[in-house]
């Protein structure tokens, strides 16, 4: 059986915001950085990048109104964790959102796999996510416009190579995917924004759970969480904590 090593990428920060826009409006007062990172994951001779980041800082602020402390230009960011943009084999989009998907053109000529369904949302998304899409309605146009010629489009879980696995969720987007990877310690789960935090995943008191506030439908995301139960990882990568990057490796070496 395949087995991976998965390495976080650091490709910027977002400056400190009240924690309870990711966790439901629990935690109201309490101000956490958020971390914009991909991941690598390496092994049997092939190296696949989830995720790859958001536009630069003035882009972002002009935009979005967001925030940014720091940003790294894509192959930077990769040559620093010790690859190349070369080394790349497939990239893999948990959702559209422009903090995910931004850079893709920076990786070019490898397939891109996004769930069909994500792409059919990001055309005519709900309006307060206009903004998160890039959408014509705002004025803008998304730069995978421009990269949907490599897209591999996916309908439900697929197994993309023996020991990486793409789960579908529907709650953060309608086409939400996570990256299912068999490594030596079992099999840890980068979730994208599915769980944005370890506290959407970890929850609080009497909730087992806490779903993001980003959503289009919280009952699903309560689904989603089911979902990543009865896959029994030994350990979940949320997509934005910033405490995901105190390890250079998972499983942690």
């Amino acid at each position: 059986m395949a087995k991976y090593k998965i390495y976080p990428i650091r490709l910027g920060m977002q400056e400190a915001r009240d924690k309870s826009g990711g966790t439901y409006l629990q935690n109201s007062g309490v101000k956490v950085p958020s971390a914009i990172m991909g991941f690598v994951i390496a092994g049997e001779g092939r190296h696949i990048m989830v995720d790859v980041g958001c536009g630069p800082a003035q882009w972002s602020i002009e935009k979005h109104n967001f925030h940014l402390t720091e940003w790294y230009p894509l192959p930077e960011a990769l040559e620093k964790a010790g690859f190349s943009v070369k080394d790349i084999d497939a990239v893999v989009l948990t959702h559209l959102h422009h903090d995910h998907c931004w850079n893709l053109a920076d990786i070019p000529n490898v397939p891109a796999y996004v769930q069909k369904e994500e792409v059919l949302f990001a055309l005519d998304p709900l309006p307060y996510q206009w903004y998160y899409y890039e959408v014509a309605q705002v004025g803008m146009t998304p730069r995978w416009y421009a990269e949907m010629y490599r897209f591999k489009y996916v309908e439900g879980d697929y197994e993309i190579f023996d020991g990486i696995k793409l789960i579908k969720f529907c709650g953060h987007t309608a086409g939400s995917q996570g990256v299912l990877v068999d490594t030596e310690s079992g099999r840890i789960l980068i979730a994208g924004d599915t769980v944005n935090l370890y506290d959407n995943w970890e929850g609080k008191g009497v909730w087992k759970h806490i779903p993001n506030t980003i959503h289009i439908n919280v009952e699903d995301m309560y689904k989603d969480f089911e979902k990543i139960e009865a896959l029994n990882c030994t350990h979940i990568l949320p997509g934005h904590d910033i405490r995901v990057l105190d390890h250079k490796v998972y499983p942690v070496e």
